[in-house]
């Protein structure tokens, strides 16, 4: 056995001479990958000593990845200040905090049998050396270091396998098996990419899917014979997200298309669909009290419009009394009647017409209290968001609530007929009293025996009803004025509250996914999409539009002010009113941000890219999904920076099947499956003659035939990338470079 001495001196070799040696020897070159130890005795590690350092520094350079044993078991562990996260934290490390980014594998450092296997190292590839050598390009997505197999996809989420059917149409019953992470088809123009996604959306009756018009020959081509598609479960489904050419497109460039999909959204968000429905009650009840008030405001114009005008004038009237009584009072001197006599009589006959008034008056509050009496108060509160067990406790207090309130209601009624009635009878007493009275009767006596007083006092009697008649008109005319102005406030005050609900469900609203956030405002709508009979071929109500479509809620606060419009189809002021508060000026509105950047000023590839993002960021389901040429109107840099960092996160949580021309998204995204399609022609033929033929594999699947005749044969899946992609050859490049 080697002393520690010897060990040192001699059963080593050199690692300048161990690079010397592979590098020299052409039959290694592409053969061989170096790995160091970073943790544990005799790791490669550094410290404050500068020899050691630049050693380290050096083996981290010249090595292809780390391997060592973590800890990650504190059952097993014996260093006291360990955390048992050593996996976690040396992965983070190498992946994100190193200058030298590299792939971690775990060794089991087993010092007997019962050890092995209790250490991982999930590896994402083909069973070939160059499969293994992609941990070198995709050292995060291509391993996994824990104990269960990294792919946690529901069986009935994955698609397994397409066969394609036996005749010569397509490839001889071939089951062209999928990944469960992301398989990107590709192939030449015509080739059959687009027509087998149609034939599989078609097949699992996507709604997506639209068949060819016989007569506008628009649709989605599709094959001629079905196809089957077996589900890693065993069982048969249909459920799969279909993303056709140009979808994302259409989306973006169609306000309606898009808000309908954003409410979509929305509404499969409980927490802030909530709101919105909270939003919709409110506004509904609002409505609903503003709708009653404008039937009173309605009633109550019809009540001013029907009081009818006393017949002559107030101030003539009022002078032509006057005058009668001056005759009456010289006719009176001069008879029997002494002054003191008229004067008596005159004080008790004004006391007399108060007294009946007040009579008449009560009379008819007993006649409206009686109407009253049989009305029952309603308390009406909105409690259908509510849930069974709530809403039923609350119904059960309000029904013992109103019935008590009615109780009260009926007892302070009873009160207030019982002291009307007390009154009315005070009154009758005090007319009787008044009738009664010796100067009452001697008035009366002295009338009615002079001719000429008995003339001038039913003349004065005629006037005095005729202005009676006037100062109720004028009563009863200002009364229902008051009731309008306090409606037509109470309306407003009402209607100011569509903006306070506006603001607050815009302040409550919150969803965001990802990248993408969908903020909620609200649009207005114009007056001239909603009425049409203002004459707008003059300034005043030119105005008045360009006012209100600029801001409604202010121009809606004078809306009972005499506007001076004019109107056609037989229509005034009370129309326009009626039907500006019997509606909201808003509605809802969604606006997109991608990375805090406005939805609407992104490129038209831009956009496409974020609905992208919107349909799968936002979806609870993890179904399949099939996405046709996603890459469309984005720039290449684009591509790389959003499309395919993209993809690579949404692989891992859902099945992908991506057609595409473009290569940084097939080797940027590490595309698990690559989908080669080829249509049979002379220059490009297919065994038996197949028209549309497949052949699937890794990116690491790389070889050269070129004995074969057939074109899917005659290369591996990373020679078809460079030959049928253009920038394919520099996409590998840029994919294999970048962490060296």
């Amino acid at each position: 056995m080697l002393k520690k001495q010897e060990i040192e001196e001699s059963a080593n070799i050199s690692f300048e001479i161990l690079q010397e040696k592979l590098e020299n020897n052409q039959d290694l070159h592409g053969r061989y990958l170096t790995g160091f130890l970073a943790r544990g005795h005799g790791s490669a590690t550094s410290d404050a000593d500068k020899k050691n350092q630049a050693v380290y520094e050096n083996i981290c350079s010249l090595s292809d990845f780390i391997i060592h044993s973590s800890c990650d078991n504190p059952q097993t562990c014996t260093d006291s200040k360990c955390k048992h996260t050593n996996s976690n934290t040396d992965r983070d490390y190498w992946l994100n905090k190193s200058k030298y980014k590299r792939a971690l594998l775990q060794s089991s450092d087993s010092h007997n049998l019962d050890e092995i296997g209790s250490k991982y190292s999930w590896i994402k590839a083909d069973l070939t050396f160059n499969g293994l050598r992609q941990i070198l390009f995709e050292p995060e997505d291509r391993i996994s270091l824990g104990k269960d197999n990294p792919d946690r996809k529901n069986d009935y989420q994955v698609i397994d396998f397409i066969e394609l059917d036996n005749g010569k149409k397509l490839d001889n019953g071939k089951k062209l098996f999928l990944s469960s992470s992301l398989n990107t088809i590709i192939g030449g123009r015509s080739t059959g990419k687009s027509t087998l996604t149609n034939t599989i959306a078609k097949t699992l009756q996507n709604p997506n899917f639209i068949p060819i018009d016989k007569n506008t020959k628009q649709g989605m081509h599709i094959f001629d014979k079905d196809i089957t598609i077996g589900w890693r479960d065993g069982q048969e489904h249909k459920d799969l997200e279909f993303l056709p050419q140009d979808y994302m497109i259409k989306i973006a460039e169609d306000d309606d298309r898009r808000n309908e999909l954003v409410g979509d959204i929305v509404k499969s968000d409980e927490e802030n669909y909530a709101k919105i429905k909270k939003f919709e009650s409110e506004t509904q009840e609002n409505q609903n009290q503003i709708n009653t008030l404008i039937q009173e405001w309605e009633n109550l114009k019809t009540q001013l419009s029907n009081l009818k005008h006393p017949e002559g004038d107030k101030k003539g009237i009022t002078t032509q009394i006057e005058k009668l009584k001056e005759e009456l009072s010289l006719k009176q001197k001069q008879s029997n009647f002494s002054d003191n006599d008229s004067k008596e009589y005159a004080n008790k006959v004004n006391e007399l017409k108060n007294a009946k008034q007040l009579e008449k008056d009560i009379e008819s509050d007993l006649t409206h209290l009686s109407e009253i009496k049989n009305q029952e108060i309603q308390i009406n509160a909105n409690l259908s968001n509510l849930t069974d067990k709530t809403k039923l406790q609350l119904q059960k207090y309000l029904g013992e609530l109103q019935q008590e309130i009615n109780q009260k209601w009926k007892e302070r009624l009873d009160k207030v007929v019982s002291e009307s009635s007390e009154f009315r009878e005070k009154q009758q007493d005090n007319i009787t009293k008044i009738e009664s009275l010796a100067i009452y009767k001697k008035g009366q006596a002295h009338i009615a025996n002079d001719e000429s007083l008995a003339k001038l006092d039913k003349q004065l009697k005629s006037e005095s009803d005729k202005l009676e008649e006037f100062e109720k008109y004028e009563k009863d005319k200002a009364g229902i004025e008051k009731q309008i102005k306090d409606n037509q406030t109470e309306i407003i005050e009402n209607y100011k509250k569509f903006k306070d609900f506006r603001e607050q469900l815009q302040t409550d609203f919150k969803v965001k996914a990802g990248s993408v956030e969908i903020k909620l405002d609200f649009k207005p709508i114009k007056f001239e999409d909603k009425i049409k009979y203002l004459n707008g071929k003059n300034a005043t109500n030119n105005s008045f539009i360009e006012k209100f479509d600029k801001g409604s809620d202010d121009t809606i606060q004078t809306i009972f002010d005499d506007l001076r419009l004019t109107y056609n189809q037989n229509k005034n002021q009370d129309n326009l009113i009626k039907e500006v508060l019997s509606q909201q000026w808003f509605t809802i509105n969604y606006t997109l941000l991608y990375e805090e950047d406005d939805f609407e000023q992104m490129s038209q590839g831009k956009k496409s890219f974020v609905i992208l993002t919107l349909i799968l960021e936002f979806s609870k389901d993890k179904k399949p999904v099939i996405i046709d040429q996603p890459e469309d109107s984005l720039d290449n840099r684009a591509i790389y920076n959003d499309l395919t960092k993209y993809l690579k996160k949404k692989k891992k949580e859902r099945q992908i099947i991506l057609v595409t021309h473009n290569p940084n998204v097939v080797v940027g995204a590490d595309a698990e499956n690559v989908i080669v399609a080829n249509k049979h022609s002379g220059d490009s033929q297919n065994e038996q003659d197949i028209k549309f033929a497949y052949v699937n594999g890794g990116l690491e699947d790389t070889f050269v035939d070129e004995k074969s005749k057939f074109v899917l044969a005659k290369q591996g899946i990373r020679e078809h990338v460079v030959e049928i992609l253009e920038g394919g050859r520099e996409a590998f490049e840029k994919r294999e470079q970048k962490y060296r």
